[in-house]
């Protein structure tokens, strides 16, 4: 695709990365930029932590965490992500105060 070659460095490959993952319709090849479907399939998981009443798996990771700030007993990399998209979860949403537990004073809108 990109040289010919099983293995290129950055220096030959014959298109832009932006091009790449550009739509069809705008001149790329329509492949998504798999960074950016990561971090959209992480805010997903955290909306369910925040929102999600029947998840069995919400539900035992509330039982474990704080979900206003994901600190607690969870720990890895993947926990690692899920905390720096906190913030950009909680820029991008509204927070109905309830009963309280899921909600962060300070931090919420």
């Amino acid at each position: 695709m990109w040289a010919g070659d099983k293995s290129v460095t950055g220096a030959q490959c014959l298109v832009a990365w932006d091009a790449v993952t550009r739509p069809k319709d705008h001149g790329g090849l329509g492949i998504r930029d798999l960074g950016i479907q990561n971090s959209c399939l992480l805010l997903k998981l955290i909306h369910c932590l925040h929102t999600a009443e029947d998840s069995s798996w919400a539900r035992w990771v509330r039982g474990h965490i704080d979900i206003s700030s994901l600190t607690g007993d969870l720990d890895g990399a993947h926990w690692n992500d899920l905390r720096r998209l906190l913030l950009v979860y909680q820029a991008i949403t509204i927070v109905e105060i309830g009963d309280g537990r899921s909600t962060a004073f300070w931090d919420d809108q």
